[in-house]
């Protein structure tokens, strides 16, 4: 008698890929019977409106649609009748063994004082985890404080931080996804690189914005990005640059630096294999991005202001990225942003013996906590089932 997980609602399979593919890899060692995918009904047994098919997106990047045509896969919203929309940062799913049947969110929206699912399930799992979540509130900055729902903190129990995936074949197929993970294992092992900082950076105008009392990382990635561009030798810079912020008053170097050719995620893997280091500046919300687990994946250094949140292994300074000081969504007049970029000006200097003194330790938090087969160990562990 083994057990069985069952996965519904993948309308966000960039975000959701990496935690399915570890529970593949744990059926594949014999630690799960099963994995089952379903689409037209969520775990629960409510049928949901459009549905989601897996078969689509293998058809759309067989003639590489998905990465030439990005609208084509644009990802869906499921509509449960019971629990509204769906969006497509939550993964619902059931852990069954046995007479023994639990249920369990993965929660991987960028919002970290956000709990909307925890009343309807036994295990809540959040990648963007608040640091001060037993003091009940956020700060995002040292101006705004959001506080945490009472009744996230009445069910606390339930809550679990996680780490926050990405994205691996995008089409759900575990053959392609191992072939992946095995390329990235090269990745990690290749250690002469050209790149001595990669800033392949968004930029973004949202609603924490507009706050008096914040001020969004967009122009503090922007100014970085642009000063690396002129002042670090082998520095590769890309912004992914906004409408709402090419109109604003930034400089005629920061709009020179904006992608205008999608970069795609083939691209994107010949970038990380050349570089030493990766920039991270604060995501939405204090979100941690995708780049500071590429840096894992690959074996570049991540390079970041602090973070508001963290994973379930916690994530260090000096150990496991290295900081320039806080950033995110302080008002410019209570941060130093020439200060941080010296300190990254610094680092990107020394980077190679960074990056061979910390080599074996940041590939230790890979293997042992941050790789799909780990993150889904310490699920299973969490929910009791291991």
């Amino acid at each position: 008698m083994g057990i069985t997980i069952e996965i519904d609602n993948l309308a966000g399979i960039d975000y959701t890929e990496y935690y399915i593919t570890g529970f593949w890899q744990l059926k594949e060692k014999g630690l799960i019977d099963r994995v089952k995918i379903t689409c037209g009904t969520d775990p629960w047994g409510i049928k949901v409106k459009p549905g989601y098919f897996p078969y689509i997106y293998r058809k759309i990047y067989r003639y590489k649609g998905g990465q030439l045509l990005p609208f084509l896969i644009k990802p869906l919203t499921v509509t449960n009748p019971e629990l509204g929309d769906i969006h497509q940062f939550f993964l619902f799913g059931r852990i069954t063994e046995g007479k023994r049947s639990k249920t369990f969110v993965i929660d991987t929206s960028d919002v970290p004082w956000d709990f909307r699912y925890i009343d309807t399930t036994n295990f809540y799992f959040k990648s963007q985890f608040p640091k001060t979540f037993s003091k009940g509130y956020v700060d995002l900055s040292r101006h705004e404080r959001f506080s945490i729902p009472e009744n996230a903190i009445a069910n606390s129990k339930k809550i679990h931080p996680l780490i926050l995936g990405r994205p691996l074949g995008r089409i759900l197929d575990f053959s392609l996804n191992k072939r992946l993970l095995n390329r990235y294992a090269q990745m990690r092992a290749h250690t002469k690189r050209k790149i001595r900082l990669l800033a392949f950076l968004g930029t973004m105008i949202d609603g924490f914005s507009l706050s008096t009392s914040t001020h969004p990382p967009s122009i503090k990635r922007a100014e970085l990005v642009t000063k690396a561009h002129q002042q670090i030798p082998g520095s590769k810079c890309i912004l992914s640059i906004s409408k709402e912020i090419e109109e604003m008053n930034i400089s005629a170097e920061t709009l020179a630096l904006k992608n205008r050719i999608p970069v795609t995620d083939r691209k994107y893997q010949r970038l990380i294999y050349d570089s030493y280091a990766t920039l991270n500046i604060t995501g939405a919300a204090g979100s941690i991005p995708w780049r500071i687990l590429d840096g894992f994946l690959s074996g570049m250094i991540p390079i970041s202001d602090n973070f508001l949140v963290d994973w379930y292994e916690p994530l260090t300074p000096g150990k496991d990225f290295l900081s320039i000081g806080n950033l995110g969504y302080e008002l410019l007049q209570d941060v130093n942003i020439e200060d941080s970029f010296l300190q990254l000006k610094d680092y990107v200097e020394n980077i190679e013996t960074y990056y061979l003194s910390t080599a074996e330790e940041r590939a230790e938090k890979f293997n042992n906590y941050f790789s799909p087969e780990s993150v889904a160990r310490y699920m299973l562990s969490e929910m009791g089932y291991l």
